[in-house]
């Protein structure tokens, strides 16, 4: 007489684990951050990025607005020939534009930086003007 358990009878702590997903869900989302229009999330790039992943946009107009809390903000993002143009406000105030086009890729490249606000609750929009994308790897507050 055979004494080997039947699968049918193994312990259910013997169950094989569920597959990994094949995709990274993405982070939660940052509750200071207001992202206006068609992002997308890209993870696993291999370029260079902070924490391998970014947000970014190809139309047009749409807006990434950050609330923060400090004296100042540093944008950081890539450059690249496939990179445009963006319009840069804070607390409401156009800054200025950005160019992020350049003939190479460039990972985690600071293109923005605002210093001596007044130490409160300030926002930093950005606004796709131009070019094939806005990426969107960090920002950073001070």
């Amino acid at each position: 007489m055979n004494s080997t358990p039947t699968r049918a009878s193994w312990p259910s702590r013997w169950t094989a684990p569920p597959p990994a997903p094949s995709t990274p869900p993405p982070p939660a989302p940052d509750p200071s951050l207001v992202y206006s229009g068609s992002w997308s999330y890209l993870t696993g790039r291999g370029y260079g990025d902070f924490n391998d992943d970014v947000h970014s946009t190809t139309t047009d107009g749409d807006s990434v607005t950050a609330t923060f809390n400090g004296t100042g903000a540093d944008v950081v993002t890539e450059t690249n020939s496939d990179e445009g143009t963006m319009d840069v406000y804070v607390d409401g105030q156009p800054r200025g534009s950005v160019n992020a086009n350049t003939p190479t890729r460039n990972a985690q490249q600071r293109v923005y930086t605002i210093d001596g606000l007044p130490y409160g609750v300030h926002t930093l929009k950005l606004v796709k003007i131009s070019g094939s994308y806005l990426l969107v790897d960090r920002l950073t507050y001070r």
